[in-house]
């Protein structure tokens, strides 16, 4: 990590992996220490948006494969605010996948799209940035190695493999002793 938006883009990357308690959890302190007006156009209030958008679409995280047209006006309506869009609700699938796809890249750039022609019709491919996900993964194994916070349904999607649970032992600890009376 060489520059600040490198180190962002790697914590929203880790971010989107993670499991949506926690997110919820880090949501709520962040709109507790924060003002209100103000507190609402954070990173994990995006994730968490992105995640009651996937529950009521059908969508897996980073799976769109069964993705159905069926978001409500309430979560569409939170979403054009938060995501700061002014495109209109998806009513079919290919709108409900591009709309997916831009907000996961608004959050953590992980997906590339490419137009293609099939069948005389414009289609846009997107492919999913494994490297970047792994890179982030492994370099966030130093900084959580228990790593129980991520989501495993989306690890097995990417394919990566479930972290260990290991077992944190502190090796006899003893406080320093400072001789203070000399």
């Amino acid at each position: 990590m060489y520059d600040r938006v490198t180190f962002e883009h790697h914590g929203k990357t880790v971010l989107s992996m993670k499991d949506m308690e926690h997110i919820k959890e880090k949501s709520k302190d962040m709109m507790n220490n924060s003002y209100k007006e103000f507190g609402i156009h954070n990173v994990f209030s995006k994730i968490e948006l992105l995640g009651i958008y996937e529950k009521e679409t059908k969508i897996k995280r980073f799976n769109y494969d069964d993705a159905k047209p069926t978001v409500t006006d309430a979560t569409w309506n939170m979403v054009l605010k938060l995501f700061r869009k002014t495109t209109k609700k998806p009513e079919n699938k290919v709108d409900v996948i591009k709309e997916y796809v831009s907000m996961v890249n608004n959050i953590a750039k992980v997906y590339e799209g490419k137009r293609i022609k099939e069948n005389k019709e414009r289609k846009t491919n997107y492919t999913l940035d494994l490297d970047t996900l792994n890179a982030s993964s492994k370099l966030d194994k130093f900084n959580d190695k228990l790593r129980a916070d991520y989501c495993y349904d989306t690890l097995t999607h990417i394919k990566f493999k479930e972290p260990k649970v290991e077992e944190v032992v502190e090796h006899d600890y003893k406080p320093e002793v400072y001789d203070l009376d000399m």
